[in-house]
């Protein structure tokens, strides 16, 4: 469990978070934990798959409990959001990022800002469909660097070196208001999008 947190660390990554809008956390997890979720995430069943246009794998989802370690790094992620904002968190939306080589970075956008249309072409207004309280979590299983695409704010890279660049990309809502995990996932299933799965139909 995340509980080598200070009460001075945890007050310094919370006054981050309210001044910037987001904190970092170094070495939280081993080689080998992260090794085990590449692995697990490589034999997971009934994800969902997306490959760029290149045919590389783009973005794996439905992930966050197909296996051991995959399982014991989203309680320990959750362990952290509640010490460090004193509430309780729940699953909202889970991802896996590939990042290949040579693979297509993402367009600059605001996730949960946007509009798609439901099942029954009615305009529903992104995440806050289900709620307005949500974090995101970012969790780099391979160094992100300058060659294999540095995790940056507003820009697009492709990974031009030889590395993959894999990362999770959690977002948490308030388990106040109940899980709504299988509720999105129903929703971007049945959407009128034309680009992408993706609500918000952008690559």
């Amino acid at each position: 469990m995340l509980n080598f947190f200070t009460n001075t660390q945890k007050t310094q990554y919370y006054k981050n978070y309210k001044e910037q809008g987001f904190f970092v956390v170094k070495n939280v997890f081993t080689k080998q934990i992260c090794k085990s979720i590449i692995e697990e995430i490589g034999v997971a069943k009934n994800t969902y798959k997306y490959y760029d246009r290149k045919n590389l794998i783009r973005r794996i989802e439905n992930i966050y409990n197909k296996g051991t370690s995959l399982r014991l790094i989203n309680k320990n992620l959750i362990f952290l959001l509640n010490e460090i904002f004193n509430k309780e968190y729940t699953i909202f939306k889970d991802k896996y990022n590939a990042k290949p080589p040579g693979g297509e970075g993402f367009y600059a956008h605001y996730d949960g800002v946007f509009q798609f249309r439901n099942k029954v072409n009615k305009l529903e207004n992104g995440w806050y469909k289900y709620g307005k309280d949500f974090v995101n979590i970012l969790v780099a299983l391979d160094p992100c660097n300058k060659i294999n695409g540095s995790i940056e704010i507003s820009k697009v890279h492709k990974n031009n070196s030889l590395s993959n660049r894999r990362t999770l990309y959690y977002t948490y809502s308030l388990l106040k208001f109940g899980s709504k995990y299988k509720k999105y996932f129903q929703d971007k299933i049945l959407s009128k999008n034309k680009n992408s799965k993706s609500l918000s139909g952008e690559i």
